[in-house]
């Protein structure tokens, strides 16, 4: 039924006996109409959720924050979350995900459950990495035909090109930071310096 929340509340016991004390307030209120995760969420490299302010205005919802969660504990705060700052940290695979935002108007909405499920290895490869300003990038294991591309963290995409064959090779003229290549459906980081 729409407009119906749950409030929950656990009260713990130890192997000792010692009780937590008797609550006033729930330890967490979810409504029954939760958003839809995939339809408001991003998942990007693997390792990152992003919120889609733009979808979720769109739909009425004016969002002031955003709180993620995995596996009903509090993990991040902001419109977007990483696993970590290294390629290798992963989103964990089996893992329940969610995120509840609170509009300007002090409502609160939780999205359905995200669970990751495996993932797989990259056979995308980028050297040198890092790799020094204005110099070339070598992209290997790409698709001949599949659009390669590269995004700063801002998520703006800074070089475009074509791959004519499982190797190519692209300038990158961008400024130094940290960057994404995507090609295949796949992403590696790549640092410029």
């Amino acid at each position: 039924m729409d407009g119906v929340t749950y409030s929950l509340y656990s009260i713990a016991t130890d192997n000792a006996g010692n009780r937590e004390s008797d609550k006033t307030q729930p330890d967490i209120r979810i409504p029954e109409d939760r958003l839809p995760f995939d339809d408001y969420a991003v998942t990007k490299w693997n390792n990152t959720f992003m919120l889609n302010l733009r979808q979720l205005r769109d739909d009425g919802y004016a969002v002031a924050s955003c709180r993620w969660f995995k596996d009903g504990k509090l993990i991040g705060k902001g419109f977007t979350y990483s696993a970590g700052p290294e390629i290798t940290d992963k989103l964990e695979t089996g893992a329940i995900y969610y995120f509840q935002i609170t509009t300007d108007d002090g409502d609160e909405f939780y999205s359905t459950n995200k669970i990751i499920g495996n993932q797989h290895s990259t056979k995308l490869c980028v050297y040198p990495n890092p790799v020094p300003q204005g110099s070339r990038l070598t992209v290997k294991g790409v698709e001949p035909g599949n659009l390669v591309e590269v995004y700063n963290y801002m998520g703006v995409c800074v070089s475009r090109t074509v791959a004519t064959g499982n190797i190519i090779e692209m300038m990158l003229a961008a400024p130094a930071g940290v960057y994404v290549v995507r090609a295949n459906g796949e992403s590696v980081k790549v640092i410029i310096k």
